[in-house]
């Protein structure tokens, strides 16, 4: 290699990532302490809701939130300070759904900026409440799939600066539509 030559480390993300989500928010924040909070008591709360783009969040009970459709224009990251004017000391919530044909194990990889929650099917499987840089993949966890859909909620929290998260299955073949995830069979 010459001297005026540099040479970059680039490796290929192989996998598909989750672009397509329902989003709510933002909400407050103020202390960073809004793992204690459930802003989603008016569906349900938060292991129980199951929202659709008409479902709308009561918070606080004098203003509604509506639910709606994002789909990322980078595939591999949702850039939430981006998507939402007020980012400063907030989280949001993202939903999609997961079909699955039979039960199954399934590793889940996923990064964030800041803090996330991962609740799937009513249980709460990660927790993660400081502040950090977005690195896609740089957390995993199981997802028990059981036959037909399952429901997958992010609760992501910001101080302030950038914001966003990843998520994807490495290593499934996965179609969607919307918000709308299903795990196809290699026949």
């Amino acid at each position: 290699m010459r001297d005026d030559q540099v040479r970059l480390a680039i490796t290929e993300i192989n996998g598909n990532y989750f672009s397509s989500w329902l989003l709510c928010g933002p909400f407050p924040n103020p202390l960073y302490s809004g793992e204690s909070v459930d802003y989603l008591a008016s569906l349900g709360g938060e292991l129980q809701a199951h929202p659709t783009v008409w479902s709308e969040v009561e918070w606080p009970a004098e203003k509604r939130i509506r639910w709606w459709k994002y789909t990322s224009p980078v595939p591999s990251v949702v850039d939430l300070a981006k998507i939402f004017d007020e980012n400063t000391r907030v989280l949001a919530y993202a939903f999609c759904q997961i079909e699955s044909s039979h039960e199954q194990m399934v590793k889940a990889t996923f990064g964030s900026n800041d803090g996330i929650e991962i609740i799937f099917n009513g249980q709460r499987l990660f927790s993660y409440h400081a502040k950090r840089n977005l690195m896609p993949d740089e957390d995993q966890v199981m997802l028990p799939l059981k036959p037909g859909v399952n429901h997958l909620l992010l609760k992501m929290f910001q101080g302030k600066g950038d914001w966003g998260f990843s998520f994807r299955l490495p290593g499934l073949k996965i179609r969607n539509h919307e918000h709308k995830y299903r795990i196809e069979m290699d026949l």
